[in-house]
């Protein structure tokens, strides 16, 4: 008869692999640097939003800051990777998801992470719990190539809907 690695036996339950207790979760706490930079954070993703939801998104935010047209717009006629995105953080933030999707949609998924994010931050900042986690899992591969996608699915769309017309529906 050969012999098997794996444990048998009346003592299975017993082995030392089978019978490890789970290590208790606790809640880290930061120290008074990480609430500072929580509240830095909180501030700046809910000033963003303020501004935004405080300008006028009718007739592009361009016109209304007094920014110059994008140069790639200028030069191409054609829509950049970002062109549309102030905007529909504007009618995002003012609560028009719809035409903030119609315009950019990688831009209302920015106003929905700055609205997020400004939730996060500031449960952070009150409680001091850590933001390592949240940091670590943004940082994924996955997570960042599934955002530069989605940037490259809305340019899609985005030059779709110029070279199409305004009314281009996927």
């Amino acid at each position: 008869a050969g012999s098997c690695p794996i444990p048998s036996g009346p003592n299975i339950l017993s082995s030392p692999a089978m019978t490890r207790t789970p290590a208790p979760t606790t809640v880290r706490r930061h120290p008074k640097a990480g609430r500072i930079l929580a509240f830095i954070l909180m501030m700046g993703c809910g000033t963003v939003l303020a501004i935004a939801a405080w300008l006028s998104p009718t007739g592009g935010l361009h016109a209304a800051v007094g920014w110059p047209q994008c140069g790639f717009k200028l030069v191409t006629r054609l829509p950049c990777v970002t062109c549309g995105m102030t905007t529909a953080v504007s009618f995002a933030a003012e609560g028009d998801l719809v035409t903030a999707m119609q315009i950019q949609p990688a831009g209302a998924f920015l106003a929905l992470g700055l609205a997020v994010g400004t939730i996060i931050f500031a449960h952070a900042t009150i409680s001091g719990c850590t933001l390592a986690p949240l940091a670590k899992a943004l940082c994924r591969p996955r997570v960042i190539i599934g955002a530069i996608a989605w940037l490259v699915i809305s340019w899609i769309y985005t030059l779709a809907t110029a070279l199409f017309g305004e009314n281009f529906v996927p």
